[in-house]
């Protein structure tokens, strides 16, 4: 699903539980956090990404 602005991390909200098991893998295996992501939530892959990484603290493009 294209979208028509930048989605931002802060407006949705995830499973503490859930996040925090992503965000321990993420620290290890980025790939595999954003899969585990996807599988527990549902989002589309380019939203999990863009919260995986600002849960690391990176910054998009």
């Amino acid at each position: 699903m294209p979208w028509r602005y930048r989605p931002r991390p802060e407006t949705i909200t995830v499973d503490p539980a859930i996040r925090q098991r992503v965000s321990d893998l993420a620290r290890h295996d980025r790939v595999r956090a954003v899969r585990l992501l996807r599988e527990e939530t549902g989002l589309p892959l380019d939203f999990s990404v863009l919260l995986v990484d600002s849960w690391l603290g990176r910054t998009a493009p």
